[in-house]
C-alpha cells in the first residue's frame, strides 16, 4: 500500500470516528466535581560523566522502575515522561492527592537515577546534546515523523534561531528529542465545553510562559530567547508550501490561525494534516498526537481533556504544581465570568513577547473591560488573582500558596536566573554550563 493510499484510509477513519463520537456527545458529559486533572513531565537523564549507551541505559532503567502506569520513554533517548493518573480535585479532595501521586513519582525517578551515579534534568532543553542526527528512541512513530519533516520541510524557511547574538542551526526535526515540557491535562464537563476551556487557554497561556520559560541554551550556546522550545519546533517541522504561506495557513504547531469556534471546527484542523503513521483503529488518537497545539483537546475515553503544552519543565516538581493550579483556577475564572475573549491578533502579540522576553517583556490584557499593555510582572499578578477566584469558587483555597509562587517567578524566569547564573556567556564550556545547572536547581 504506497503513501497516498495509506494517507486516505487514515483520514477515512479519522472522520469515521469524529462523526461518531458528535453523535454520542452526550457521553462526554459530566459535571465539573467529576472531572479529572492529570500531570506529565518530561525529563531528560544525563550526566557528563557517561556515554551515550550508559544514559540510555539509565533512561530505560527508570521507565522499568517506576512502572508503565507512570512513567514512558519519549522521543529523545536520553528522555522520559513522568505522569500521573487523572485524579478528582473539586470533589472535595483538593489539590493534594494529586501532588502526592505527582512527587511519589518523581521519587522514585530521583531515587533510580541515583543508583546509577546519574542526574535528572529539569529544564526545557538538553544544552548538551547535538540537534543533527540526535540519539532518538527507536520506536516507529520516533523514526517516520522526524523524518517525514525533514523531507518534506518547506524551501528556503530561516532554519536559524536566536537574537542578540549568535543563531542557533536548527535544521533537523529531531530536535524536539532535545525539548522537554510540563503539561496539565484538564477534563471538560462536554465538547462544547472542551472548545470553550481551550479558546480560553490560547488567550492565556502566554502569560504563564512568560515567567516559566527555562529553555534558552541549545548546543551549549545562549539563544537570548526565554522559551526557544515551540520557536524551533515550529521552524524545524515547517512542512507549508509557498501556497500556503500566501494564504496564512499556520503549521500544526503552537498557535492556530484564530479561536476555534466548535469541536467540529477543531476536529476539522487536525484533519488538515498528513496522518503519516498508518493503524486506522486508532486514527483519532494519531491525529491529534500530531496536532502540536499549544492546547489541544484529546479524547481519551469518554472523557473530553484539554491539554496544556506550553510550559516547559520546571526545577521543582512543587513549582509545576503551582503552575497547574494557577492554569486550572485561571480557566475556572474565565468560564465562570463568561470572560470575553482577547483580540486574537492580541495573543499572537503576548505569546511572541512572552516567548522571546519572559519577565522583560510586555502583554495585553483587559483590565476592568478595557484593553492595556503593560510589563509582564504587572499581568501576571491580575492573572493569579483571578486564578486564586476561579479555585476558591470550587473550595481550593491556595492563596498564599500561588501568592509566594508569583513573588518569585514574576522577578526572572528560570532561563534568566540561568544566564545571570553563567554572567551572561554567549558560549559557556559544558562543565561551566553543567556547574550552572546545579546551583539553579535544573540537575538533581
Amino acid at each position: 500500500m504506497n503513501a497516498r493510499v495509506k494517507e486516505k484510509e487514515m483520514l477515512s477513519a479519522f472522520h469515521e470516528k469524529v462523526k461518531k463520537n458528535i453523535e454520542e456527545k452526550e457521553r462526554f458529559i459530566r459535571k465539573r466535581e467529576e472531572t479529572m486533572i492529570g500531570l506529565e513531565s518530561e525529563i531528560g537523564v544525563f550526566d557528563l560523566r557517561h556515554t551515550e549507551s550508559e544514559m540510555l541505559f539509565v533512561r530505560d532503567a527508570i521507565v522499568k522502575r517506576v512502572g508503565n502506569e507512570g512513567a514512558d520513554v519519549e522521543l529523545g533517548a536520553f528522555q522520559l515522561e513522568l505522569r500521573t493518573p487523572p485524579i478528582s480535585v473539586f470533589s472535595g479532595g483538593g489539590i493534594l492527592p494529586l501532588e502526592k501521586k505527582y512527587k511519589d513519582i518523581t521519587a522514585v525517578a530521583v531515587e533510580e537515577v541515583k543508583k546509577h551515579d546519574s542526574s535528572i534534568l529539569r529544564c526545557g532543553t538538553n544544552p548538551f546534546v547535538r540537534i543533527h542526527d540526535t540519539p532518538r528512541t527507536k520506536k516507529e512513530k520516533y523514526t517516520e515523523v522526524p523524518n517525514f519533516q525533514n523531507i518534506h520541510r518547506r524551501k528556503f524557511a530561516e532554519m536559524h534561531i536566536g537574537i542578540n547574538g549568535p543563531n542557533v542551526d536548527i535544521g533537523d526535526a529531531s530536535i524536539v528529542s532535545l525539548f522537554q515540557s510540563f503539561q496539565v491535562n484538564m477534563g471538560a464537563c462536554s465538547l462544547d465545553d472542551a472548545v470553550t476551556l481551550l479558546n480560553y487557554a490560547l488567550m492565556t497561556g502566554p502569560y504563564l510562559v512568560g515567567i516559566g520559560g527555562n529553555s534558552r541554551y541549545l548546543e551549549c550556546t545562549d539563544t537570548g530567547i526565554n522559551d526557544v522550545r515551540i520557536l524551533a519546533w515550529e521552524a524545524s517541522h515547517d512542512t507549508r508550501t509557498a501556497h500556503d504561506v500566501m494564504r496564512g495557513t499556520k503549521t500544526r504547531i503552537g498557535l492556530p490561525e484564530r479561536y476555534f469556534l466548535n469541536i467540529e471546527d477543531y476536529f476539522g484542523r487536525v484533519a488538515r494534516y498528513p496522518f503519516i503513521l498508518h493503524n486506522p483503529e486508532f486514527a483519532m488518537q494519531v491525529g491529534i498526537g500530531l496536532h502540536w497545539l499549544d492546547t489541544r483537546i484529546k479524547i481519551i475515553g469518554d472523557a473530553a481533556v484539554v491539554e496544556f503544552r506550553m510550559l516547559p519543565t520546571q526545577q521543582k516538581s512543587a513549582d509545576e504544581i503551582s503552575f497547574a493550579l494557577a492554569f486550572i483556577g485561571r480557566l475556572l475564572y474565565a468560564v465562570d465570568n463568561k470572560e470575553e475573549l482577547l483580540p486574537f491578533e492580541l495573543v499572537k502579540e503576548n505569546r511572541l513577547s512572552a516567548l522571546l522576553y519572559g519577565t522583560r517583556g510586555n502583554v495585553w490584557i483587559r483590565d476592568g473591560g478595557l484593553l492595556k499593555r503593560v510589563p509582564i510582572d504587572e499581568a501576571i499578578e491580575i492573572e493569579i488573582a483571578r486564578a486564586i477566584q476561579g479555585l476558591c469558587s470550587i473550595g481550593i483555597d491556595e492563596c498564599d500558596r500561588l501568592g509566594e509562587f508569583i513573588a518569585r517567578y514574576k522577578k526572572n524566569s528560570p532561563s534568566e536566573i540561568l544566564a545571570r547564573a553563567l554572567s551572561g556567556k554567549k558560549y559557556p564550556e559544558r562543565e561551566e554550563l553543567w556547574n550552572a545547572l546545579v546551583s539553579t536547581r535544573m540537575v538533581q
